[in-house]
């Protein structure tokens, strides 16, 4: 996980890797991410759900989940996930 913020200390984006160690031993899944995020932000934090959008470009592609806090983006190979990033709508993080 990467995190990124601006001098006042609070987060501004949260970049995961595409799958992550399952509660099974030796077994990675998106799922994994998944709950982790879900975990990490909870639905209550994240606001109300605004829009959602998906802009693709032969295989590579991107979906978007918008909401009123904060906005999920994962990109696409192909239908194989390789990354989620979270970045939060607040003003500071729009410099």
């Amino acid at each position: 996980m990467v995190v990124d913020y601006p001098s006042n200390g609070r987060i501004c984006r949260i970049q995961l890797p595409p799958a992550a160690p399952s509660r099974e031993p030796g077994v990675t899944t998106t799922q994994a991410i998944d709950e982790f995020l879900l975990e990490l932000i909870p639905m209550t934090r994240r606001g109300k759900e605004l829009r959602r959008s998906m802009m693709a470009v032969g295989a590579p592609s991107v979906s978007i989940v918008e909401y009123e806090t904060l906005s999920i983006a994962e990109s696409f190979q192909d239908r194989t996930r390789t990354a989620v990033t979270v970045t939060f709508t607040r003003e500071d993080c729009r410099r």
